[in-house]
């Protein structure tokens, strides 16, 4: 069972790595190739393809035995989608956005991130987000505070107890989020707060500058959210959808074809009971899925 789990040196190697995509995406953003994907306001740049070809080399030379799946295609072979073969056979899978946020990397507001996950059967365990603007670096693991490193300091963050207010609640939600559901502004009590890639929505949440990230588009990647669900988790957050808590990693799905929050203890209720209107027509029901809190190792 234990081999499962990365030691304390592969969790440092893993450390450095994210701090040396960023860096890497930092030196490159003022001269960064920007190109469309799969339509308008869907970036890629090459700074996206360096970090993501950097990243996979380096895990798969020191984790040959496991799944690796990065967003951005790759002359090395990195695979873009579930490999169902591939994943009956590893037990440990990384997901990787080099560049979490691009909009945010190209307007240069530093809301941008690295973001490494690694799922253990399918369930979100270890989780990096670096904001390399910052130099801070947050770590999540299994049944440990999250770490948030900085040049001269490492913090075990407390682990979220207060429940979601009343009122005066803190939003977030994605610019084309909120344009395609802007209703969401006129519920009481919500108060929307900027913000960027999907990794720094959770730290803030845990460290108290919102209440509430909430997807309702059903678009989310599944390299969106390993490394802030296993964050989100680690931290005592609530995290599901409007049918089922947690978030599924299924075989062939690269998608999230649902809506997902991630918030305070109470987020689940509220979201369901104030957002539901906003899910999509042809999202189907599901009535009984399986939750996916912490890993059972």
């Amino acid at each position: 069972m234990t081999r499962r789990l990365l030691s304390p040196e592969d969790i440092n190697f893993v450390n450095d790595l994210s701090r040396a995509a960023g860096k890497l995406a930092l030196r490159m953003r003022a001269d960064a190739v920007i190109s469309e994907k799969s339509g308008p306001r869907d970036f890629v740049t090459d700074a996206d393809v360096a970090c993501s070809q950097l990243i996979v080399e380096k895990l798969k030379t020191r984790f040959p035995q496991d799944s690796i799946i990065s967003e951005e295609d790759s002359a090395d072979g990195a695979q873009t989608s579930f490999d169902p073969a591939a994943s009956s056979t590893a037990e440990r899978t990384w997901m990787i956005d080099p560049i979490d946020g691009t909009e945010n990397y190209i307007a240069n507001d530093g809301m941008y991130s690295v973001m490494i996950g690694l799922l253990i059967d399918n369930k979100p365990a270890y989780g990096w987000v670096y904001q390399p603007t910052a130099d801070v670096l947050y770590v999540a693991a299994p049944w440990q505070p999250v770490r948030k490193i900085t040049a001269d300091k490492s913090l075990e963050l407390p682990h979220v107890c207060l429940s979601l207010p009343r009122s005066n609640i803190r939003l977030m939600m994605g610019n084309r989020d909120r344009e395609k559901h802007n209703w969401v502004g006129t519920i009481p009590g919500v108060e929307f707060v900027y913000s960027g890639s999907v990794g720094l929505r959770v730290a803030m949440i845990i460290e108290g500058a919102a209440d509430v990230y909430a997807h309702l588009c059903a678009k989310l990647k599944v390299w969106d959210t390993a490394a802030p669900a296993a964050m989100a988790l680690s931290a005592g957050l609530e995290v599901g959808s409007f049918d089922f808590d947690g978030v599924q990693y299924v075989d062939s799905q690269t998608i999230h074809d649902y809506a997902i929050a991630f918030g305070r203890p109470g987020t689940l209720a509220w979201m369901r009971d104030n957002l539901r209107a906003a899910r999509p027509a042809e999202t189907p029901v599901i009535a009984a899925a399986p939750t996916s809190s912490f890993l059972p190792l």
